[in-house]
């Protein structure tokens, strides 16, 4: 890009333009997401696995690991909360704050992946047509143009 400041800056100009034409659809499209991941868990996803342990670990007696790594992530007055609860309360607490966490990481993933794909095909298609048309329209004229150009200098001016 060093070589061609121009064509850079250009480039730049015309995906800023493009983007922003597309940030208000994206947004909406990102807020839908979200309700529609809001409205239902999807536990069978492939990458929401509950393992045997976690699953285990609800029909068994909380044990002080879990206990601390809640005192760890808790403030003040989470932890008069955690006081007041009984250690098998503080284990699903533990456990459910876990699959919580994993759950969210599979919904920041997905957004992660379908919004810029989501982005790109929005209020384009038919200015994207138009713009593919004009551009094949030019390189026409171009092609044409340096075919001209080829035959002045082969032939003889003088």
């Amino acid at each position: 890009m060093e070589r061609f400041p121009l064509l850079y800056d250009r480039i730049r100009k015309v995906v800023s333009t493009i983007l922003k034409a597309r940030i208000i659809k994206t947004k909406e499209f990102v807020e839908d997401y979200l309700e529609i991941e809001l409205a239902y868990i999807n536990t069978k996803h492939p990458e929401f696995i509950i393992n045997e342990n976690l699953l285990k670990a609800f029909n068994e007696e909380a044990n002080d690991e879990d206990l601390e790594d809640l005192r760890d992530e808790s403030d003040e007055d989470e932890e008069e909360l955690l006081n007041s609860l009984t250690n098998r309360d503080k284990r699903d607490l533990h456990i459910i704050s876990r699959l919580i966490d994993r759950y969210f990481q599979i919904v920041q993933k997905s957004i992660k992946d379908k919004v810029p794909n989501s982005a790109a095909t929005w209020g384009g298609s038919s200015y994207m047509v138009q713009r593919r048309n004009d551009t094949s329209d030019m390189l026409a004229a171009l092609n044409k143009a340096n075919d001209v150009l080829a035959e002045i200098r082969d032939s003889d001016v003088w």
